[in-house]
């Protein structure tokens, strides 16, 4: 169920938006170390776009992607921070 707690403005901006209607419009979120560069991350989230598009027929205005950047002392694999990993 759609929440209906709109101000006015944000009325607005929900009617003129690319997203409307699209109730299962695709969101990727992708958690990466931090480190990379725009540059970078621009090529990524045009790839990710162009195979949501190309391979779920997703409108590419609808599809949504963040990037979360993570630093080495916050993430962990097998037990380990990525920090303390030679």
């Amino acid at each position: 169920m759609r929440a209906l707690d709109f101000s006015l403005g944000s009325l607005a901006e929900y009617w003129e938006s690319p997203f409307r209607g699209d109730t299962n419009m695709p969101h990727i979120q992708i958690t990466l170390l931090q480190g990379r560069t725009t540059d970078q991350k621009r090529k990524l989230v045009t790839r990710i776009t162009d195979a949501m598009v190309e391979e779920c027929n997703a409108r590419r205005e609808a599809v949504t992607v963040a990037i979360v950047e993570v630093p080495r002392e916050d993430f962990a694999s097998g037990g380990t921070l990525i920090a303390d990993k030679k």
